[in-house]
């Protein structure tokens, strides 16, 4: 079983859809977000792996992730989002070398920002996705 690193934390984590409460409640280091602000921040946006279109799926009542960078704050300038299934699926993945071959450790950055997650957020967001 591939290793989750852990970093310093360098993004903030919203969860929003079912469930949400109950992940972040577990964590410090993630939030929520209600639906309508998600639904304005996902607005004109697709998933990065499926690409549907976030506010649908948030008026869908699906699972979302929203990242931002550490300090961002409520206003989210930087925020990217996700479905939290395609999020989970991209940090299930394991890490690989120069030649392609992987070493045993999951991803741990956000595919835009290219920030890492500490293992807490990434725990949190295998959990949030694994459940839609």
């Amino acid at each position: 079983r591939p290793v989750v690193p852990d970093h310093p934390q360098e993004l903030e984590i919203f969860l929003s859809g079912r469930g949400a409460d109950a992940v972040a409640g577990k964590c410090r280091t993630v939030a929520t977000l209600d639906k309508s602000r998600a639904a304005s921040l996902c607005k004109g946006r697709n998933d990065f792996i499926l690409f549907e279109p976030l506010d649908k799926c948030v008026q869908q009542g699906r699972r979302i992730v929203i990242v931002t960078s550490l300090g961002g704050g409520r206003e989210l300038k930087d925020a990217q989002a996700y479905l939290a299934s395609s999020l989970a699926r991209w940090l299930s993945e394991q890490k690989v070398d120069g030649a392609g071959r992987p070493y045993g450790e999951t991803k741990d950055e956000d595919p835009t920002l290219r920030k890492h997650f500490t293992r807490e957020q990434i725990m949190a967001i295998l959990s949030f996705g694994e459940k839609e």
